[in-house]
């Protein structure tokens, strides 16, 4: 039962990231598609960095954690997508932000080329609207 721990918004979001890192290992998912550079990432993280936490840090990332590798980038913009507060700041950054706009639009293919129900209607009605 989520609602019994602390921070729901977080482990929502904890649920919703490692679920991607699991699908990667699952799915045939096109990741030499991912529309991110490997020269962007850092390629080394310190878990207690402070920076991982940063929201937005440069175009393309929705954390500084994302700009660790590819895995990481596609798990933080896919736990963003299906909380109500991140999903809401990536409809805001995405605006001005090409790059990340093509990770949220990756994303979103790959979920609707497998539940074709979960499609912008749905992120629009059943996740910004929980």
């Amino acid at each position: 039962n989520i609602s019994s721990v602390e921070d729901i918004d977080y482990t929502r979001h904890q649920i919703h990231h490692e679920l991607m890192h699991w699908f990667d290992t699952k799915i045939d998912n096109g990741i030499e598609l991912w529309p991110e550079n490997i020269t962007s990432y850092n390629l080394t993280y310190n878990l207690a960095s402070l920076d991982n936490y940063v929201e937005h840090p440069s175009e393309g990332f929705v954390t500084g954690y994302a700009k660790t590798n590819s895995l990481e980038d596609r798990a933080e913009v896919y736990s963003y997508l299906f909380t109500k507060e991140g999903n809401s700041k990536l409809n805001e950054w995405i605006k001005t932000d090409k790059k990340l706009e093509n990770k949220v639009n990756y994303i979103k293919n790959l979920i609707k080329g497998r539940v074709s129900k979960m499609d912008d209607n749905y992120f629009n009605q059943k996740v910004l609207n929980n």
